[in-house]
C-alpha cells in the first residue's frame, strides 16, 4: 500500500519507462531469491522477497497504465481502458495456467529424477521401510503394513519433488522478469495525465 501512494506521487514527475524497469528488475531479483528455497524454508524466509515484490508490482502496474494512456486523447481514454484491462485480465488468467502447467510438468521430471534412489539395493530405503512397517504392523497385518509404509515414502517423494518444481516456476519467472526491464524502454516516453484509468 505504502509502495503504491508512493509510485503514485513520483510517476508524475519521472519517466514512465524508468519507473516500469525498476519494478521488473526487483520483481526479478526477488522471484529469484525465492527461487532459492528449500525443504528447510521458514515463514521468515519468505518475509524480504514477497515484501519487496509486493513493493515491486505498483512500480509496474501505476506507470503502464500512464504509458497506456498517456498518447491518448479524452475521447479514447474509456475505450483504452477496458481493452487495456481485457488483455490484463487475459495475460493474467494465461500467465497463471502457464505457471501450473510448469509446476506439475516439472513435478514430474523431479519426481522420476528421485525415484531412482527408491531401489531395492538402497539399504537406506529398505532400513525404512522395515521401521515403517514395523509401526504399521502394530494395527494390521504384514501385506497391510507393508503397503502403508510404501504409501509414506511414496508421499516423504511427491513433499521432496514439489518444493522443486515451485523454484523452477520461481526461476523462470525472474528469468521473465529480466527480460522485460529492456522492454520498457521500448515504449514511447509520456508524461503523467494524473488520470489515468485505475485497473
Amino acid at each position: 500500500m505504502a509502495s503504491a501512494v508512493t509510485v503514485g506521487v513520483i510517476s508524475a514527475k519521472i519517466d514512465s519507462r524508468k519507473m516500469i524497469a525498476l519494478g521488473y528488475a526487483v520483481f526479478a531479483g526477488m522471484t529469484f531469491w525465492t527461487g532459492f528455497a528449500t525443504l528447510q524454508i521458514s515463514p521468515f524466509s519468505l518475509f524480504w522477497p514477497i515484501l519487496l515484490t509486493g513493493a515491486a508490482l505498483p512500480m509496474v502496474f501505476i506507470p503502464l497504465s500512464n504509458a497506456a494512456f498517456g498518447t491518448l486523447s479524452k475521447e479514447k481514454i474509456g475505450g483504452a481502458s477496458g481493452m487495456f484491462n481485457l488483455l490484463r485480465n487475459l495475460g493474467g488468467g494465461i500467465g497463471i495456467a502457464a505457471a501450473n502447467t510448469i509446476a506439475l510438468r516439472h513435478l514430474q521430471t523431479h519426481r522420476n529424477q528421485l525415484v531412482h534412489s527408491l531401489s531395492a539395493a538402497n539399504p537406506i530405503l529398505r532400513q525404512q521401510l522395515g521401521q515403517l512397517s514395523a509401526q504399521m504392523r502394530i494395527h494390521a497385518g504384514q501385506a497391510v503394513a507393508m503397503k502403508r509404509a510404501l504409501l509414506l515414502i511414496q508421499g516423504s517423494l511427491d513433499q521432496q519433488a514439489q518444493p522443486q518444481s515451485y523454484v523452477d516456476d520461481f526461476r523462470y519467472l525472474a528469468l521473465l522478469g529480466v527480460c522485460c526491464v529492456p522492454l520498457a524502454f521500448l515504449m514511447k516516453k509520456t508524461k503523467s495525465s494524473g488520470g489515468a484509468p485505475a485497473g
